[in-house]
């Protein structure tokens, strides 16, 4: 018996009836291979682990509405601690989130199912080619520091698009696992980033903008609509590391878009890690077990559609 994440460990892993101990929350792998003379079978297990919300050690903190979502999120800070949940789905009524109001999680933020909604985004003041960059719904996630169970539904125009920018975060260091983010794309240069034009085209990404080496995404989902939907890097715009080679994990990663930023790593530093890729999913033609990680106790897993987050 192995586990493939990391989020517990297992006793008599050789033997017919082992034991699995967690040691932190959310979606974990259980393989199994049995050897029996030449032959060889295996087979996998996921399960949802699930966090305690009324632990007082945690010290979690309700979200239920747009004021109080303002109020810890959209303050600038550059490193919001604790734990934060979502008790409801949050309008944000239309609000422009720009740089200087998103913060850096530094905690956790766990959606527990429920959406972000009605907002746009704004990066930096427009270069002289019109990018606009680091645009995001938050600045990014601490080496310590979690997004989890979230849905976002965000419109990304012209003043959003530009160098590390995305719909969810500007950067991480930490983990985003199971969230959703529907990017409606409004805003189509014509363009779109080569060596020719020195990468400096408006574009962006749907869940980071710049992942950090040794951050994991595990089980996203990231559809992409809206006339500038080409030029939307559906998981990431480029890796930081300036040069030096990176190794983070992309696994259970689901999209519509066919641009995904695996294609383009190169720019911004070598990449040692690429197995998790999951991409390029024909939604026409997709059945429940094409989705593999995505588990069926926090997703809706339905045949030939974009699978949808279940409240938790």
């Amino acid at each position: 018996w192995t586990t493939e994440r990391g989020k517990g460990s297992i006793l008599g892993g050789r033997t017919e009836n082992a034991t699995f101990s967690s040691n932190s929350v959310g979606n974990e792998i259980i393989g199994l291979e049995v050897n029996i003379g030449p032959y060889c079978i295996k087979d996998e297990l996921q399960i949802f682990i699930s966090d305690n919300y009324t632990d007082p050690a945690k010290d979690w903190k309700e979200v239920g509405d747009a004021e109080t979502f303002t109020e810890y999120f959209l303050n600038g800070s550059t490193g919001v601690t604790g734990n934060y949940y979502l008790t409801a789905d949050i309008d944000l009524n239309g609000v422009e989130v720009n740089a200087a109001m998103h913060s850096k999680i530094a905690g956790t933020l766990d959606g527990r199912g429920h959406k972000i909604f009605n907002f746009t985004l704004a990066g930096e003041a427009p270069d002289k080619n019109g990018a606009s960059a680091n645009a995001g719904l938050f600045n990014g996630v601490g080496a310590q520091g979690a997004i989890r169970n979230l849905q976002i539904d965000v419109d990304m125009g012209q003043s959003a698009s530009g160098w590390g920018s995305s719909a969810l975060t500007n950067g991480a260091d930490g983990t985003i696992e199971n969230v959703l983010v529907n990017v409606e794309h409004s805003f189509d240069s014509g363009e779109f980033a080569t060596e020719e034009n020195n990468y400096y085209v408006p574009f962006n990404a749907g869940l980071v903008g710049v992942p950090a080496a040794g951050s994991h995404y595990f089980d996203c989902v990231v559809n992409v609509t809206g006339v500038g939907a080409s030029t939307v890097y559906a998981d990431a715009a480029y890796p930081s590391g300036y040069g030096n080679a990176q190794t983070f994990k992309f696994d259970g990663f689901y999209t519509n878009s066919s641009n995904v930023g695996g294609q383009q790593w190169d720019w911004g530093a070598a990449v040692n890690d690429l197995s998790g890729y999951t991409i390029g999913i024909d939604w026409n033609s997709a059945t429940a077990s094409t989705y593999r990680t995505l588990s069926s106790s926090v997703w809706n897993l339905t045949d030939g559609a974009m699978p949808t987050l279940k409240v938790i």
